[in-house]
């Protein structure tokens, strides 16, 4: 059976999946940790197991895009809130400027766990399970806030999910669309999903109208 690996959006922890995993009994199941909250049992630098049927990719945010550009041969991608990109690029004009992630880096310093509740309550959820990093999760979400800010992916060459919310406060929709199509001309079988509600924490906020879409997602890989 095709296996799943799992990996949250910057902010966010393995948590983020806890009502996803009985979703899928019988199923490989890897979720990966940014080590943003204290020690990763499953860091994103690590190999994934061998599953002879190999993996479906599920990222939140950030994680869609990390997961794309892991060296691995995926039976297919599914971003929830993701993008290929961030900031604006020579190529794309849309996206946050990055004097918005300049200064969370700067914030950081000071107070991250107030930078850390307010991007939560942008992102359409609040409390947040281990929101205090420590301090080498601290250096790893400024790190990421850097690389978010440079990112430009290559899109994927395998089949592709992509689900947004068009209330998205921090990726507008049109870096989904925008995505969607750069991943269209690389795989035709690449799609777009729009909920009207959700924000920018779908596998939280509309767990089970997207738990559908990757359970269906998953089916027609098999």
């Amino acid at each position: 059976m095709i296996g799943l690996v799992f990996l949250h959006g910057w902010g966010f922890g393995p948590s983020t999946w806890d009502a996803w995993l009985p979703a899928f009994p019988g199923a490989p199941t890897v979720v990966l940790d940014a080590g943003y909250f204290g020690p990763s049992s499953a860091p994103v630098s690590a190999a994934l197991p061998h599953n002879p049927d190999g993996w479906l990719g599920i990222g939140h945010s950030h994680g869609f895009s990390r997961l794309a550009t892991l060296a691995v041969p995926w039976r297919g991608l599914m971003g929830l809130g993701g993008f290929l990109h961030f900031c604006p690029t020579a190529n794309f004009s849309t996206g946050t400027p990055r004097d918005v992630l300049d200064a969370m880096i700067a914030r950081l310093k000071i107070d991250a766990a107030d930078v850390l509740k307010r991007f939560h309550r942008r992102c359409g959820v609040r409390d947040v399970p281990s929101s205090r990093p420590e301090p080498e999760g601290l250096a790893r979400l400024r790190a990421d806030l850097i690389a978010l800010r440079d990112l430009d992916a290559s899109p994927p060459a395998c089949p592709t999910l992509y689900v947004h919310a068009q209330d998205d406060r921090i990726a507008p929709v049109a870096l989904a669309q925008e995505a969607q199509k750069r991943s269209q001309d690389h795989n035709q079988h690449t799609r777009l999903a729009l909920l009207e509600t959700g924000g920018h924490a779908l596998p939280l906020t509309r767990a089970a109208e997207c738990i559908a879409l990757a359970q269906e997602f998953h089916r027609g890989l098999c």
